[in-house]
């Protein structure tokens, strides 16, 4: 029997940009497609070396800056008229 985890993994690694490439705006899936780079380096491995660990980390680090990014965008669109009456 197959747990969660599984399915997780495979939506992640086969599914999920395919998936979303419609639905969700450019930006975000570029996000989103940093992210399941380093999955698939981290994940599909037989070892870990330390080139794969750089470039697992350097995906997460734009997956993180992107992600600061879009928080952001939608926090200043949130909260645009409480932060110009300032």
């Amino acid at each position: 029997m197959k747990s969660l985890a599984d399915d997780w993994n495979n939506f992640i690694i086969t599914s999920c940009l395919w998936a979303a490439k419609d639905l969700i705006p450019d930006n975000v899936l570029e996000m989103w497609s940093h992210f399941v780079t380093a999955y698939k380096s981290l994940l599909q491995s037989r070892e870990l070396t330390e080139e794969l660990e750089r470039e697992a980390t350097n995906e997460l680090k734009k997956f993180a800056k992107a992600v600061e990014e879009v928080c952001f965008l939608f926090f200043i669109h949130c909260h645009y008229g409480t932060v110009v009456r300032i």
